[in-house]
């Protein structure tokens, strides 16, 4: 459509609410969307991403971790540190895609240590945020790393009161999945030992304030054999709830009929909906009826064919 809306939905607006009360001198709040597929858990999450990043929160955006455990390419060993495993082109994309939403905030942001990437390469305590990313991104072996050192400063900074921080996660259940790689001994990896997924679970504890943590939790981010249901004790499994444990739900539903009509009325005003039919009252009780006020459905059922 050559557009960029958001739909304002009572999920995102409580979700807001929270993060506009929340204590931020606390250790960290934890509030995830949770609900059936399609249902608008994602766009809700860019609402708030969006209202956080106006209010000058710095923005640690993680999309759906799981991807991290699948990859059966795109992993090394680690340079750092024997037994750990690497992605050095998610982490340069995670490096690429923090740079763009925090560029106006990276160059007064410097790191407290020296860090030693080679006999001849080194980035010493005082180094920018923006220095540091610009450095990795053209060297992805030490992309991982990377995000590792930026997101343990990060925590520090916060602490600090330097920064007030949104940490959102897309599919957070996703960093608990089983990995299904193998090391060269064709022995299963374990998370832990995985560089991007160890630093994303640090970030998301508890153990530091001045900021928030949102996120997803989306049955699409399990095994197969482990959507069922879309409940935060069910999706998250045993390890999982427990890790998150304390957080705030947050319910994403369908849409009511006032969001559907409004919805059906965008796609009218941006020639989606052409046909004559779809116009009338018949022909949009008989795309209700097929999308069954799924956000999702809705989109393709209103798709070209």
């Amino acid at each position: 459509l050559n557009n960029c809306s958001l739909m304002v939905r009572r999920p995102a607006l409580e979700m807001i609410d929270y993060i506009q009360h929340v204590d931020l001198n606390k250790p960290v709040v934890k509030a995830f969307f949770y609900g059936r597929n399609g249902c608008g858990k994602s766009t809700s999450l860019s609402h708030v991403i969006h209202y956080c990043g106006k209010a000058g929160f710095l923005i640690v955006n993680i999309r759906f971790p799981s991807a991290l455990v699948q990859s059966y390419t795109g992993y090394e060993a680690s340079t750092y540190k024997d037994g750990r495993i690497d992605h050095p082109k998610d982490a340069m994309e995670w490096l690429i895609q923090f740079q763009s939403q925090n560029s106006h905030l990276l160059k007064d942001l410097k790191i407290s240590k020296d860090c030693i990437w080679n006999k001849r390469e080194s980035s010493p305590a005082g180094t920018s945020f923006s220095e540091l990313v610009e450095f990795c991104i053209n060297r992805n072996t030490y992309a991982s790393d990377c995000v590792a050192i930026l997101l343990r400063e990060i925590k520090k900074l916060a602490c600090d009161k330097k920064i007030k921080v949104l940490v959102s996660v897309d599919g957070i259940n996703g960093l608990f999945r089983e990995c299904v790689m193998r090391n060269e001994n064709k022995k299963l990896i374990m998370n832990e030992d995985i560089t991007l997924i160890r630093s994303f679970r640090k970030i998301i504890q508890t153990n530091w304030t001045n900021g928030f943590i949102v996120g997803t939790i989306d049955e699409l981010a399990n095994e197969p054999g482990l959507r069922g249901s879309y409940t935060p004790n069910f999706v998250l499994g045993k390890k999982g709830f427990e890790c998150l444990d304390p957080f705030i739900p947050v319910l994403v539903t369908k849409y009511n009929t006032k969001e559907m009509y409004n919805c059906l009325q965008y796609y009218q005003d941006y020639n989606w909906l052409q046909h004559p039919s779809s116009k009338t009252k018949k022909g949009l009780d008989e795309i209700i009826f097929l999308s069954d006020y799924n956000p999702y459905t809705l989109t393709r059922v209103c798709g070209s064919r």
